[in-house]
């Protein structure tokens, strides 16, 4: 009997990793794999061919290990859509299956993070211990989204509070574990995180039935935003709508304002349309989404000033500087993103669009679209100039980092001539070109810092750009803008 249970549990667990893989394969580009492993075949080669092999080496093992990580979370992720309510109490081996093979991946995934990193760094046992402790946390930010903000708000705390008792005393007891007794404490975590990270699977029930509604909803909307199909913000349930309209507070006010002022101009008429069509993408939503951020990080220094330790600016400038620069560099990008499927999605309310008087048609459309896309990207991009050089401390220290936003930004700069296009034959848009997209911006960016290491002059690589993205714009304009069709309705060529 328990042979025949033994097997019949065998039996479920390659069904399981198959339908994990047919689903990647059905939710992602064909060319994301193969393009990931060309872009760091190329970066190693690159690495060895101007600095060291053994640094190259040592660069391929934190690639793997980074692409270990990310294998994990996406099995997490498609653990939970077969982890459904129903089948969790209706298919008797369902949920055991689904939390054996959570546990042995993450056995296996940390044994081989620890053999990755122990032969090019050392210390195989403390890398395994780590990426097993680094799982389970991203097991739980896939799990429940709230997570990530209370994991990134204790580490800054932890940052913060390093020397404080609370924090040095159960950092040097997990110290003495691992010095004295490595082989006990390594049992402890073999056994204790996959238990913990099983547990994120739920048995059914109503609550279960509860959040996996909520996690399908967040799904669908990530696809509808990426795909362009269309959605409204009842999707994002109720914590969702009310934090949709928190960060877009400015748009009911400039809508009003529009209605107040409407004329039969062209210039009107155009900017009453972008409330619909834009959608997140709109400057007004931009504006809304960062007056949010801001506001959040001054309460946030504010609440550090009056209830923690006087704040070491530099120390903290240094320890969080790369992080903030690229979440003010994904403020540029965004448009880069979201405006195709924006557009895309709003096609069968610009039919009716093109009907408001004052409405221009052809070439008019198309130049003003894109003198105002150009516009909006152009202030986004220097808003985020701005703030990278507040956040590093003046240009000089920006110039002087290996690897900064700013050549990000810089990066984005050519790729946002890309915003100007015949719209008028866009196609159903998806994750492909979002993908080609960023990696080009990575790979570009990490060239310019190659090039500054080997000792080119930033500066001389940021007029490169700029000269760049004069021909690409002049170009585009000349062949896209002045000879396409109407740009609305959007795709209605494509």
């Amino acid at each position: 009997m328990a042979t025949s249970i033994h097997q019949a549990h065998a039996l479920h667990y390659r069904p399981v990793l198959l339908a994990a893989w047919q689903q990647h394969r059905n939710g992602r580009s064909r060319y994301f794999v193969p393009l990931v492993v060309g872009l760091s075949t190329l970066l190693l080669l690159a690495i060895g061919l101007t600095a060291s092999w053994s640094a190259a080496l040592q660069t391929a093992a934190a690639l793997a290990s980074a692409g270990l990580l990310g294998l994990w979370t996406a099995l997490f992720a498609n653990l939970c859509r077969q982890n459904h309510p129903h089948h969790a109490r209706l298919l008797p081996l369902q949920l055991p299956s689904l939390r054996a093979t959570l546990a042995v991946s993450q056995l296996t995934l940390s044994a081989a993070i620890a053999l990755l990193m122990g032969l090019s760094q050392g210390h195989a046992l403390a890398w395994g211990l780590g990426a097993g402790l680094l799982m389970l946390v991203i097991a739980a930010c896939v799990r429940w989204w709230q997570m990530s903000v209370l994991v990134w708000l204790g580490f800054m705390v932890l940052v913060e509070r390093q020397q404080s008792p609370l924090v040095r005393a159960p950092l040097q007891a997990l110290l003495a574990w691992y010095t004295v007794q490595p082989a006990t404490l390594a049992l402890a975590a073999g056994l204790v995180l996959p238990w913990c990270a099983s547990r994120l699977l739920q048995a059914g029930g109503s609550r279960h039935a509860a959040n996996y509604r909520r996690r399908e909803q967040a799904r669908q909307t990530f696809r509808e935003q990426m795909t362009g199909a269309k959605y409204t913000p009842k999707h994002f349930g109720p914590a969702g709508f009310w934090l949709w309209g928190l960060f877009t507070w400015p748009v009911p006010l400039w809508t009003r304002h529009l209605l107040r002022q409407a004329r039969l101009t062209a210039s009107s008429a155009i900017a009453r349309v972008e409330l619909v069509t834009l959608g997140n993408v709109h400057w007004m939503a931009m504006l809304g989404a960062l007056s949010m951020v801001a506001g959040v990080a001054v309460l946030s220094l504010l609440a550090m000033l009056i209830w923690l330790e006087p704040i070491n600016w530099q120390h903290a400038r240094q320890g969080s500087n790369l992080g903030l620069q690229i979440g003010i560099v994904s403020m540029a990008m965004n448009p880069l993103f979201g405006l195709a499927a924006n557009l895309y999605r709003t096609r069968r309310e610009q039919a009716l669009l093109m009907l408001l008087p004052g409405m221009p048609r052809g070439r008019a459309l198309n130049t003003l679209m894109a003198r105002r896309t150009a516009i909006q990207f152009l202030a986004q991009w220097l808003i985020a100039l701005g703030a990278l050089l507040l956040v590093a401390g003046g240009p000089e220290a920006l110039v002087a980092m290996r690897f900064s936003g700013l050549h990000l930004l810089l990066a984005c700069l050519p790729a946002g001539t890309m915003l100007l296009r015949d719209w008028s034959s866009l196609p159903s848009p998806g994750q492909g070109p979002a993908v080609l997209v960023f990696f080009g911006v990575v790979v570009l960016a990490g060239a310019m810092a190659g090039l500054q290491w080997l000792g080119l002059s930033l500066w001389l690589m940021a007029a490169a750009a700029v000269l760049l993205s004069l021909a690409l714009l002049r170009w585009r304009w000349q062949s896209l803008i002045l000879k396409s069709p109407t740009a609305m309705p959007v795709g209605r060529w494509g």
